[in-house]
């Protein structure tokens, strides 16, 4: 079994969008740290995991973290995972963006962008600078051409405030450089990866959001041996809160937006924190949801369990997981009332503590010597198979990597000093037995020497010795060193610092144990069409049960209509628009 020799693919909770504090975003950058750097593995992102965190927003604001973030892109560390028909971030975003600006039940809060869900004339402006690929408009209010901020920034529904034009600035800087990334990381396919396929029958029922947390509410509610002592009255209230609101919550609503919502509404003073609970198991729910649906990641469970959460039967390693995840995200930090049931807002303060990041200088600077195993196996095994081994493996590697570097180093500053002292000797003798050393011929010899002894004798020297070095069974890499004696001691003096981090550096995380689950479905799904908005919602209501909006409903089956393409083929072959383009509320008598 060649397992050993790749790397995996992980998706880390870590970095969900709803972790806003200081102490949750550095706690995801450890993470993200460990897991590419000191494990090699690919850590794979869902689109609100980058677009919508405070963590990632933050951190594509500052140029010297962008520069390294487009690095871990380029070099294939980080990958953004696609779903359903959404290709790219800019048609996630553009998505989001048409939520907020029809009327549906589903609104799209943002976790970290400057934008509230109803500020429609500022979410107007995105939506026309991602479709155009233009930022001349924004452009115009950041430098004072368009004065009309009170209006773009107004909350439609409620009357138009005047707004601090200093703030209203600084967050619109803000808002051009997501999209500026957004914009940037759509244009890269090798960035994607694709969907995974999680229906292999059509007997077969989907996964969803709701269904793991249908499991969490009735099936493992009463499982208290996974549960601090303490903790036992306040998992209990937070179940029956969970399970009042999910007779209010329609089935088939997918988003966890409605939970916060109503989590926020409801709570008062006195339980709070059982709120706050209640919020916490919400979000682990939708992550495992988030975790399923990327294709070729490794899991910390037998996901074959989960087929049995839906006939109401047991999931031994699932649930285990479930409570070491809800045991961590409770106690990673003691700011609960910072983390939890919050308000909307669009006035995001970005984090700058960057000083108690990982030291991601270091870390790219050790990506550069140690080679990536790209992970090439047909069956998918879990987080801990082989995890010991292969974090040995990865060390040595580095380790094996920074050693050889430091010799050439070593080597081509011995070789450069004896070729220079050499080189001053030859031109000492020269001036000593003819007197003419000022001359122009004296100078034009003595620069044609240099060039053909130090240019063509060192190069063709340090080659020689480059290929010999690579034939060691010690050396794994070498990296390309310019001709350069300050140039190498800088180099062999980050590569000693290098091993240093790598023999002293931990990870805030719990002991990993061995184990050896082989996740035997896991299907790659062909991304489909994207369609337009309005035909997405006639297909909700099309699809809904028992629907009496529809008369003639079996004209078309839902095998001719595919998803809609059939709409949307209709639409494009005849140049109109199709679909629900209008609606209106209820109005009751």
């Amino acid at each position: 079994m060649e397992t050993n020799k790749h790397n995996k693919q992980v998706f880390l909770f870590e970095l969900d969008s709803v972790r806003k504090t200081d102490e949750e975003i550095i706690y995801g950058q450890e993470m993200l740290f460990d897991e590419i750097v000191r494990n090699g593995n690919v850590v794979v992102l869902t689109y609100n995991q980058l677009i919508d965190s405070r963590g990632f927003f933050s951190l594509i604001n500052d140029p010297q973290m962008y520069e390294y973030l487009m690095e871990l892109f380029n070099q294939g560390y980080i990958k953004i995972s696609q779903y359903g028909s959404i290709r790219t971030v800019a048609q996630y975003v553009l998505e989001s963006i048409e939520k907020n600006l029809n009327t549906t039940n589903e609104n799209f809060i943002y976790s970290a962008v400057p934008v509230k869900s109803n500020q429609k004339y500022l979410l107007d402006l995105m939506k026309r600078s991602l479709i155009y690929s233009d930022f001349s408009e924004i452009d115009e209010y950041i430098s004072g051409q368009n004065k009309d901020l009170d209006k773009l920034f107004k909350s439609v529904g409620k009357e138009t405030k005047k707004v601090n034009h200093d703030n209203a600035i600084e967050q619109l800087k803000h808002l051009r450089q997501f999209i500026k990334l957004t914009l940037d990381v759509s244009a890269k396919p090798e960035f994607y990866n694709p969907p995974r396929k999680l229906k292999q029958d059509k007997k077969d029922k989907e996964i969803t959001f709701r269904t793991i947390l249908n499991y969490v509410i009735y099936y493992i509610k009463n499982t208290k041996e996974y549960i601090d002592k303490d903790n036992i009255y306040m998992w209990e209230s937070a179940i029956k809160i969970l399970e009042e609101l999910n007779e209010e919550i329609d089935e088939n609503i997918m988003s966890r937006t409605i939970w916060h919502q109503k989590l926020l509404n409801q709570y008062n003073n006195d339980n709070i924190e059982h709120y706050q609970y209640a919020e916490a198991i919400v979000d682990l729910c939708y992550n495992y949801r988030q975790e399923l649906s990327i294709y070729n990641v490794s899991k910390h469970y037998n996901t074959q369990e989960l087929k049995n959460i839906i006939k109401g039967g047991d999931a031994p390693t699932f649930t285990a997981d479930f409570f070491r995840r809800l045991k961590q995200d409770w106690k990673v930090t003691n700011t609960q009332d910072e983390r939890y049931l919050q308000e909307e807002k669009n006035n995001i303060k970005l984090f700058e503590d960057f000083k108690h990041l990982p030291n991601w200088k270091v870390g790219m600077s050790i990506l550069k010597v140690v080679r990536n195993t790209k992970y090439k196996e047909d069956r998918l095994y879990s987080y801990e198979t082989n995890y010991n081994y292969q974090r040995k493996v990865r060390t040595m590697k580095a380790v094996k990597s920074l050693f050889a570097l430091i010799l050439v180093c070593v080597l081509f500053i011995l070789i450069s000093t004896v070729i220079e002292i050499s080189l001053g000797s030859l031109q000492d003798f020269l001036v000593s037995n003819t007197g003419l050393a000022h001359t122009f011929l004296m100078d034009l010899l003595k620069n044609l020497i240099w060039v053909i002894v130090f240019v063509v004798f060192s190069d063709a020297l340090m080659k020689l010795i480059e290929n010999v070095l690579k034939k060691l069974p010690f050396v794994n890499r070498l990296v390309f060193l310019s001709l350069d004696i300050k140039e190498a001691f800088i180099t062999q003096g980050r590569a000693i610092k290098d091993i240093c981090f790598i023999a002293t550096h931990r990870v805030k995380q719990e002991i990993i144990s061995e184990s050896n689950i082989v996740e035997q479905e896991n299907f790659q799904e062909q991304i489909t069409i994207p369609l337009p908005y309005e035909i997405k919602e006639y297909m909700k209501l099309y699809n809904q049960p028992n629907n009496e909006l529809f008369k003639g409903k079996d004209l078309l089956s839902k095998e001719e209509l595919n998803h809609g393409h059939v709409l949307r083929e209709y639409a494009l072959e005849h140049g109109i628009k199709i679909g629900m383009t209008y609606k209106v509320p209820i109005i009751q008598c």
